[in-house]
Protein backbone atom coordinates (compact mmCIF):
# COMPACT_ATOMS: atom_id res chain seq x y z
CA UNK A 1 0.00 0.00 0.00
CA UNK A 2 2.81 2.40 0.92
CA UNK A 3 4.53 1.58 -2.36
CA UNK A 4 1.37 2.42 -4.34
CA UNK A 5 0.93 5.73 -2.49
CA UNK A 6 4.59 6.60 -3.13
CA UNK A 7 4.29 5.80 -6.83
CA UNK A 8 1.14 7.93 -7.15
CA UNK A 9 2.89 10.81 -5.38
CA UNK A 10 5.92 10.57 -7.67
CA UNK A 11 3.70 10.44 -10.75
CA UNK A 12 1.81 13.54 -9.63
CA UNK A 13 5.07 15.33 -8.88
CA UNK A 14 6.41 14.48 -12.35
CA UNK A 15 3.26 15.80 -14.05
CA UNK A 16 3.20 19.05 -12.10
CA UNK A 17 6.93 19.83 -12.09
CA UNK A 18 8.82 17.71 -14.56
CA UNK A 19 6.97 17.81 -17.85
CA UNK A 20 7.36 20.63 -20.36
CA UNK A 21 4.49 22.89 -21.38
CA UNK A 22 2.31 21.62 -24.21
CA UNK A 23 3.67 22.85 -27.53
CA UNK A 24 1.39 25.35 -29.22
CA UNK A 25 -0.50 24.01 -32.20
CA UNK A 26 0.84 25.25 -35.54
CA UNK A 27 -1.15 27.91 -37.35
CA UNK A 28 -3.15 26.33 -40.21
CA UNK A 29 -1.34 28.34 -42.89
CA UNK A 30 2.27 27.71 -41.74
CA UNK A 31 2.67 24.45 -43.70
CA UNK A 32 1.81 26.20 -46.98
CA UNK A 33 4.22 27.82 -49.38
CA UNK A 34 5.02 31.25 -47.86
CA UNK A 35 3.67 32.97 -50.97
CA UNK A 36 0.26 31.62 -49.89
CA UNK A 37 0.50 32.92 -46.32
CA UNK A 38 -1.97 35.59 -45.22
CA UNK A 39 -0.87 39.21 -45.21
CA UNK A 40 0.78 40.22 -41.90
CA UNK A 41 3.04 43.13 -42.76
CA UNK A 42 2.06 46.78 -42.37
CA UNK A 43 3.92 50.07 -42.73
CA UNK A 44 3.68 53.12 -40.49
CA UNK A 45 2.48 56.65 -41.11
CA UNK A 46 2.37 58.48 -37.78
CA UNK A 47 2.09 62.18 -36.98
CA UNK A 48 3.21 63.86 -33.77
CA UNK A 49 3.28 67.37 -32.39
CA UNK A 50 6.20 69.52 -33.49
CA UNK A 51 5.70 68.47 -37.13
CA UNK A 52 7.32 65.11 -36.45
CA UNK A 53 6.44 62.30 -38.85
CA UNK A 54 7.24 58.58 -38.87
CA UNK A 55 6.81 57.13 -42.34
CA UNK A 56 7.63 53.62 -43.53
CA UNK A 57 9.47 50.72 -41.88
CA UNK A 58 7.36 47.82 -40.62
CA UNK A 59 4.66 46.89 -38.12
CA UNK A 60 2.19 44.07 -37.55
CA UNK A 61 -0.92 43.12 -35.60
CA UNK A 62 -0.85 40.72 -32.68
CA UNK A 63 -3.81 39.26 -30.80
CA UNK A 64 -4.53 37.34 -27.61
CA UNK A 65 -7.98 36.36 -29.04
CA UNK A 66 -9.61 39.03 -26.84
CA UNK A 67 -7.88 42.19 -28.01
CA UNK A 68 -5.77 43.13 -31.01
CA UNK A 69 -2.69 45.33 -30.83
CA UNK A 70 -0.20 47.05 -33.11
CA UNK A 71 3.47 46.21 -32.64
CA UNK A 72 6.57 47.88 -34.06
CA UNK A 73 10.10 48.94 -33.07
CA UNK A 74 10.73 51.73 -30.60
CA UNK A 75 13.87 53.06 -32.32
CA UNK A 76 11.67 54.26 -35.19
CA UNK A 77 10.61 57.13 -32.90
CA UNK A 78 14.05 58.66 -33.46
CA UNK A 79 16.37 59.46 -36.36
CA UNK A 80 16.00 55.94 -37.81
CA UNK A 81 12.31 56.68 -38.39
CA UNK A 82 12.79 60.31 -39.34
CA UNK A 83 11.42 61.59 -36.00
CA UNK A 84 13.34 64.56 -34.59
CA UNK A 85 13.57 65.32 -31.78
CA UNK A 86 13.13 61.69 -30.75
CA UNK A 87 10.24 60.56 -28.58
CA UNK A 88 10.50 58.45 -25.43
CA UNK A 89 7.78 55.97 -24.46
CA UNK A 90 6.30 58.32 -21.88
CA UNK A 91 5.99 61.14 -24.46
CA UNK A 92 4.21 59.24 -27.21
CA UNK A 93 0.60 59.41 -26.07
CA UNK A 94 0.62 63.15 -25.42
CA UNK A 95 2.47 63.89 -28.68
CA UNK A 96 0.54 61.53 -30.98
CA UNK A 97 -1.85 63.17 -33.44
CA UNK A 98 -2.59 60.18 -35.66
CA UNK A 99 -1.01 56.77 -36.32
CA UNK A 100 -2.08 55.03 -39.53
CA UNK A 101 -0.91 51.70 -40.88
CA UNK A 102 -1.47 49.95 -44.18
CA UNK A 103 0.18 47.57 -46.64
CA UNK A 104 2.34 49.20 -49.26
CA UNK A 105 0.00 48.75 -52.21
CA UNK A 106 -3.32 48.80 -50.34
CA UNK A 107 -3.26 52.15 -48.55
CA UNK A 108 -7.04 52.42 -48.83
CA UNK A 109 -7.44 49.60 -46.27
CA UNK A 110 -6.19 51.62 -43.32
CA UNK A 111 -5.63 50.61 -39.71
CA UNK A 112 -5.40 53.12 -36.86
CA UNK A 113 -3.33 52.71 -33.71
CA UNK A 114 -4.33 54.32 -30.45
CA UNK A 115 -2.82 54.46 -26.98
CA UNK A 116 0.73 53.21 -26.43
CA UNK A 117 0.47 50.60 -23.70
CA UNK A 118 4.13 50.24 -22.65
CA UNK A 119 4.26 53.97 -22.00
CA UNK A 120 6.91 54.00 -19.26
CA UNK A 121 10.51 54.77 -20.16
CA UNK A 122 12.09 51.46 -21.04
CA UNK A 123 15.19 50.52 -23.06
CA UNK A 124 13.37 47.59 -24.73
CA UNK A 125 13.13 48.27 -28.47
CA UNK A 126 9.43 47.50 -28.84
CA UNK A 127 6.14 49.41 -28.92
CA UNK A 128 2.70 47.92 -28.28
CA UNK A 129 -0.31 50.08 -29.10
CA UNK A 130 -4.03 49.50 -28.96
CA UNK A 131 -5.69 48.91 -32.32
CA UNK A 132 -8.43 51.52 -32.57
CA UNK A 133 -9.77 50.71 -36.02
CA UNK A 134 -8.85 47.99 -38.48
CA UNK A 135 -9.46 46.79 -41.99
CA UNK A 136 -9.82 43.25 -43.24
CA UNK A 137 -6.69 42.76 -45.38
CA UNK A 138 -4.25 41.83 -42.59
CA UNK A 139 -4.31 38.84 -40.26
CA UNK A 140 -3.35 39.43 -36.61
CA UNK A 141 -0.68 37.05 -35.37
CA UNK A 142 -0.81 34.99 -32.19
CA UNK A 143 2.16 35.48 -29.88
CA UNK A 144 4.50 33.03 -28.23
CA UNK A 145 6.33 34.38 -25.19
CA UNK A 146 8.82 31.50 -25.18
CA UNK A 147 12.17 31.44 -26.97
CA UNK A 148 12.56 28.88 -29.78
CA UNK A 149 14.82 25.89 -29.47
CA UNK A 150 18.46 26.29 -30.42
CA UNK A 151 18.79 26.06 -34.19
CA UNK A 152 15.01 26.12 -34.74
CA UNK A 153 13.79 27.33 -38.10
CA UNK A 154 12.09 30.72 -37.80
CA UNK A 155 10.75 33.27 -40.28
CA UNK A 156 11.20 36.99 -40.86
CA UNK A 157 8.34 38.70 -42.69
CA UNK A 158 9.33 41.99 -44.30
CA UNK A 159 10.11 44.15 -47.31
CA UNK A 160 13.16 46.03 -48.47
CA UNK A 161 12.64 49.74 -49.05
CA UNK A 162 13.74 49.40 -52.66
CA UNK A 163 10.86 46.96 -53.39
CA UNK A 164 8.18 49.57 -53.92
CA UNK A 165 5.45 47.06 -54.87
CA UNK A 166 6.30 44.54 -52.15
CA UNK A 167 3.47 43.32 -49.92
CA UNK A 168 5.61 40.96 -47.86
CA UNK A 169 8.45 38.50 -48.28
CA UNK A 170 9.28 35.58 -45.98
CA UNK A 171 12.89 34.71 -45.11
CA UNK A 172 13.88 31.57 -43.21
CA UNK A 173 16.51 31.95 -40.46
CA UNK A 174 17.76 29.87 -37.53
CA UNK A 175 17.51 30.76 -33.86
CA UNK A 176 20.99 31.16 -32.37
CA UNK A 177 20.16 32.00 -28.76
CA UNK A 178 19.54 35.00 -26.55
CA UNK A 179 22.00 37.85 -26.81
CA UNK A 180 21.86 40.79 -24.37
CA UNK A 181 18.12 40.45 -23.95
CA UNK A 182 17.46 40.04 -27.66
CA UNK A 183 16.76 37.01 -29.83
CA UNK A 184 19.60 36.27 -32.26
CA UNK A 185 19.10 34.63 -35.65
CA UNK A 186 21.72 33.39 -38.11
CA UNK A 187 21.87 31.84 -41.60
CA UNK A 188 20.26 35.06 -42.78
CA UNK A 189 19.49 35.24 -46.53
CA UNK A 190 20.84 38.19 -48.46
CA UNK A 191 18.51 41.15 -48.13
CA UNK A 192 18.88 44.83 -47.26
CA UNK A 193 17.79 45.53 -43.68
CA UNK A 194 16.42 49.08 -44.19
CA UNK A 195 12.65 48.76 -44.11
CA UNK A 196 12.66 45.69 -41.85
CA UNK A 197 12.70 47.51 -38.51
CA UNK A 198 9.47 46.57 -36.74
CA UNK A 199 8.90 43.43 -38.82
CA UNK A 200 7.56 40.26 -37.14
CA UNK A 201 9.73 37.21 -36.50
CA UNK A 202 7.75 33.96 -36.34
CA UNK A 203 8.61 30.57 -34.85
CA UNK A 204 8.14 27.28 -36.69
CA UNK A 205 4.49 27.17 -35.58
CA UNK A 206 3.71 30.57 -37.10
CA UNK A 207 3.55 32.39 -33.75
CA UNK A 208 5.20 35.79 -33.53
CA UNK A 209 8.07 35.73 -31.04
CA UNK A 210 9.77 39.06 -31.65
CA UNK A 211 10.01 42.36 -33.50
CA UNK A 212 13.04 42.81 -35.73
CA UNK A 213 15.25 45.63 -34.50
CA UNK A 214 18.84 45.24 -35.71
CA UNK A 215 21.31 43.33 -37.84
CA UNK A 216 25.05 43.18 -38.49
CA UNK A 217 25.29 41.23 -41.73
CA UNK A 218 25.97 37.85 -40.15
CA UNK A 219 22.97 37.92 -37.83
CA UNK A 220 19.74 39.76 -37.11
CA UNK A 221 18.23 40.54 -33.73
CA UNK A 222 14.69 40.82 -32.43
CA UNK A 223 13.19 42.17 -29.22
CA UNK A 224 11.12 39.34 -27.71
CA UNK A 225 7.34 39.74 -27.38
CA UNK A 226 7.77 38.74 -23.75
CA UNK A 227 8.83 42.36 -23.11
CA UNK A 228 5.15 43.29 -23.49
CA UNK A 229 3.83 39.89 -22.48
CA UNK A 230 1.56 41.15 -19.70
CA UNK A 231 -0.82 42.58 -22.32
CA UNK A 232 -0.69 39.51 -24.57
CA UNK A 233 -1.66 36.80 -22.09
Amino acid sequence: MKQIVLLNFLAALFVSCGTPETEQAPEPWVSKNPVEWPQFLLMNEAYFTGERILFGASAFLVTNDKDTFVCTAKHLLGPDGGVSPALENDQVNSAMIRWKLYTRSQAKDTFYAGELLNAKRDPADILLLKLEKGGSSVLPLHASLESPGQGERCYIVGCEYKEEDCLQNVFAVNFAGNFSGRLKFTNVPAFELPGFSGAPVLNKSGRVIGVLTAGDGAAVYATPLSEVGSWLK
